[in-house]
């Protein structure tokens, strides 16, 4: 009856149902599978990460550039209409700006 679910012979479980079975099945000693031999922990992280490092370094360093262009233009900004402040203050005495 289990042959039926699962297929005529192994070549038909997929590679992940058959590597969870011998991790289920076969004995551990002294942290060693008995012919598979020592294994990582399971919940290690891998390193399957879809991006490339180069590409996600150039877009934080593009960012950082964006970032002190539009710090650099605030800056900009902010002085000219404390010198504009100034200046209409000096022209237009005793107003509120």
């Amino acid at each position: 009856m289990v042959q039926d679910k699962v297929g005529s012979n192994a070549e038909d479980l997929p590679r992940d149902d058959m590597n969870l079975i011998v991790l289920n099945h076969v004995p551990t000693k002294k942290e060693r599978k008995f012919g598979v031999g020592r294994l990582p922990e399971l919940d290690q992280a891998t390193s399957s990460c879809s991006y490339n490092l180069t590409h996600l370094e150039e877009e934080i360093e593009r960012s950082n550039e964006e970032r002190a262009e539009r710090e650099r233009k605030d800056k900009e900004n902010e002085d000219f209409r404390a010198r504009l402040k100034a200046f209409l203050e000096t022209a237009y005495p005793g107003q509120d700006f």
